[in-house]
C-alpha cells in the first residue's frame, strides 16, 4: 500500500510566511500609496491657495483687470500646467497658459472652497480650487488650477520602487526562514539518521539526549514499543526453545522404539508412529519457524558474522575431529550482517553440519560480502536432479548417510524468511557439493 506523503513542514511554514508576508506589502503598499496621494494633494492644493491669495491682491476689480507685475510669469506661458480663471461679475479673465481652453467646475451655492479633481486641457488630470471673494463690495470668483501629471509620475516611481523594496525583503526573510527552520529541524534529521540506525540494526533504542521537547515524547514512545516487543521476543523464543527441548527426548525415543526390532514385523504401525513422530516435529518446526518471522519483522540487531562463523567453524571441527576434516575460511575482516544471530547460526551451522557428513577431507565456508554466503565440501556431490528433493523436510539423497533430512530444509526455510535465495550446485573447486545463500540488499542508510 502506497501512502502519499504530506507537504514538509518547512514548505508549509514557508507557504504561510510568503502568503502572510504579500498580505502584509500589499496592506503597506495600499496605505502608503493613499497616503502619498493625500500629501501631494494637500501639497498642490497649499500652492493653489497661495496663488489664488496672489491674483485676487494683483486684481483690480473695476477694471476688471490684473496687474501684469504681480502675476507669476508661469501663467502666461501656453500650457505650462498652471492656469487661472477668474470672474467679476459678468467678466471673466484667463490665464494665457489656457491658450483656447477653458476651465469648468461647479460652484458651491453657500460660496464654500471647493476642490477637484479634473482633465487637464491636454492630457493627465488636474487639480482645481475654486473660491469665492468679496473685494471693494465687488463678488469675485477664483479658479486656480495644477497639473498633477509630474506628480503622478514621481508618485508611480516611488510606488513601483517600494513594491520593490517589498519584494526584496519578501525573498530576504524567506531565505533566512529556510536557514533559520533548516537549523531549528537538525534535531529532527537527527532523530531520522538514528532512526534509520536502528533499522539496521546498529543501536538498540533512540537516543534521547539533545532531542527537542516536541520530539521528545514520540521517541519515548518508539523506545517503549520497542522494549515491549523484544520483551515479547525473548519471551516468545524462551517458549519455543523450551518446547523444543522438552519435546526433543520424547521424539528421540519413539524414533528409536520405531526402528526397534519388535515392529520389523508391524509395518504398519511402524509407519504410524513414524508419521505421527514427523507430524509433531512439523509442528514444533512452524512454531519456531513463527518465532523467527518474529524476528526478522521487528527491529534485528546487526551480527558479527566473522566472529560467529569463526567459533561456529571451531565448533564444527572439535564435533568432527575423528575423521581429521579440514575446514576453510574465507571470510572479509568485517561483515556487518544484518540478521538474527541465532537464525545466522542455525543457517550456517545446519550447511557445516550437512557438508562435513559428506565431505572426505575439506570443507569451505566463503563469505564474499553481507549478501552471499557459500559451503562446499569434497564429498561425492548431488545430482541436480535430486536438489529439490533434499530441501523438503524428512527427504534424503542417501539413507546410508546418519540423520533426519531437515538440515536443509531449515536452511531454505530461513533464507525464505528474509527474502533472500538458495542456489544448489557442485563445487567447481573442492569438486563436491556446493551450497549458496544469496540474502537481498539491506539498506544502509538514505
Amino acid at each position: 500500500m502506497t501512502v502519499s506523503a504530506a507537504p514538509s513542514l518547512q514548505k508549509r511554514l514557508a507557504f504561510g510566511l510568503t502568503l502572510a508576508l504579500v498580505v502584509v506589502m500589499a496592506i503597506q503598499w495600499g496605505v502608503a500609496s493613499l497616503a502619498i496621494r493625500h500629501l501631494t494633494q494637500a501639497y498642490v492644493q497649499s500652492r493653489l491657495s497661495h496663488d489664488a491669495e496672489s491674483l485676487l491682491a494683483a486684481l483690480d476689480p473695476t477694471g476688471p483687470q490684473l496687474n501684469p507685475a504681480r502675476v507669476a510669469t508661469m501663467y502666461a506661458r501656453p500650457w505650462s500646467g498652471h492656469y487661472y480663471r477668474i470672474r467679476v461679475g459678468d467678466t471673466v479673465l484667463r490665464s494665457r497658459s489656457l491658450w483656447d481652453a477653458d476651465l469648468t467646475f461647479p460652484e458651491d451655492p453657500q460660496g464654500r472652497e471647493v476642490v477637484i479633481t479634473a482633465n487637464a486641457p491636454r492630457s493627465g488630470s488636474m487639480l482645481i480650487l475654486v473660491r469665492r471673494y468679496v473685494k471693494q463690495d465687488i463678488f469675485i470668483i477664483i479658479a486656480v488650477a495644477e497639473e498633477l501629471t509630474g506628480f503622478e509620475k514621481n508618485v508611480l516611481i516611488l510606488q513601483v520602487g517600494f513594491a520593490c523594496i517589498s519584494l526584496v525583503v519578501i525573498l530576504s526573510l524567506l531565505i533566512l526562514q529556510k536557514r533559520l527552520l533548516r537549523r531549528a529541524l537538525q534535531p529532527l534529521d537527527a532523530a531520522g539518521s538514528e532512526v534509520r540506525r536502528l533499522e539496521r540494526g546498529e543501536v538498540a533504542t533512540l537516543t534521547l539526549a539533545g532531542a527537542p521537547l516536541e520530539v521528545l515524547p514520540f521517541l519515548e514512545a518508539i523506545n517503549r514499543l520497542l522494549s515491549t516487543l523484544q520483551e515479547r521476543l525473548e519471551r516468545s523464543r524462551q517458549a519455543a526453545g523450551n518446547m523444543a527441548h522438552a519435546i526433543k527426548t520424547p521424539l528421540t525415543l519413539l524414533m528409536q522404539l520405531s526402528e526397534s526390532r519388535e515392529l520389523e514385523e508391524h509395518a504398519d504401525l511402524r509407519g504410524k508412529c513414524v508419521a505421527q513422530v514427523e507430524r509433531i516435529r512439523a509442528i514444533t518446526s512452524r512454531e519456531l519457524k513463527k518465532v523467527r518471522l518474529a524476528g526478522t519483522q521487528g527491529v534485528t540487531r546487526s551480527v558479527d558474522a566473522v566472529r560467529e562463523l569463526t567459533g561456529l567453524a571451531e565448533a564444527m571441527r572439535r564435533l568432527h575431529q575423528a575423521r581429521g576434516l579440514r575446514i576453510e575460511m574465507c571470510l572479509p575482516q568485517e561483515i556487518p550482517m544484518r540478521m538474527d544471530r541465532e537464525d545466522l547460526l542455525e543457517l550456517s551451522g545446519n550447511l557445516l553440519d550437512n557438508a562435513c557428513k559428506w565431505a572426505r577431507e575439506r570443507v569451505r565456508l566463503t563469505v564474499t560480502d553481507a549478501l552471499c554466503l557459500q559451503v562446499e565440501d569434497d564429498g561425492e556431490g548431488c545430482p541436480p536432479e535430486h536438489h529439490a528433493r533434499i530441501l523438503k523436510r524428512g527427504e534424503r539423497a542417501d539413507d546410508a548417510t546418519a540423520g533426519q533430512g531437515i538440515g536443509l530444509a531449515v536452511v531454505a526455510e530461513i533464507v525464505a524468511d528474509y527474502g533472500g535465495r538458495l542456489e544448489l550446485g557442485a563445487s567447481e573447486d573442492l569438486g563436491g557439493f556446493r551450497v549458496t545463500v544469496f540474502l537481498p540488499a539491506q539498506e544502509t542508510g538514505r
